[in-house]
């Protein structure tokens, strides 16, 4: 799966992208503000994007999930501050930081299979389905 993470904190996302590697995906790019990550999409055409809430610059995840979301790339919104009841356009869940391997690549599979229509299985803990 091509995976595009948005992310401002460097050492989260080279993490991430270790783990994500290391489960056989490939991380298109990275990026730490609305603007990149929008090039990035557009460039790279990736079927999942990891989206933090709060990125550089005082940019916003949940906009940069929206329009994505108009380039139709699903976003799973990866951040410390999820709240379950709060569905954000574009995104089908949240995923509650920090994560480690196992919990991150189980979520990137259930959020694969729920864009794709399929049943979900099991949802690790910290992840909320929108």
């Amino acid at each position: 799966m091509k995976i595009l993470i948005v992310e401002d904190e460097a050492l989260v996302a080279m993490a991430m992208e270790s783990y994500l590697a290391g489960a056989g995906h490939t991380v298109v790019g990275q990026a730490d503000d609305f603007d990149t990550a929008v090039t990035l999409a557009e460039a790279t055409r990736p079927d999942l994007a990891l989206v933090d809430i709060n990125l550089v610059d005082g940019d916003s995840g949940v906009d940069v999930a929206s329009q994505l979301n108009k380039q139709s790339v699903p976003c799973l919104i990866v951040t410390s501050n999820c709240n379950p009841h709060r569905q954000l356009d574009g995104a089908v869940g949240c995923l509650q930081k920090p994560v480690n391997q196992s919990i991150l690549v189980q979520a990137v599979a259930v959020a694969r299979r729920k864009v794709r229509g399929l049943p979900v299985g099991d949802v690790p803990r910290g992840l909320a389905l929108y």
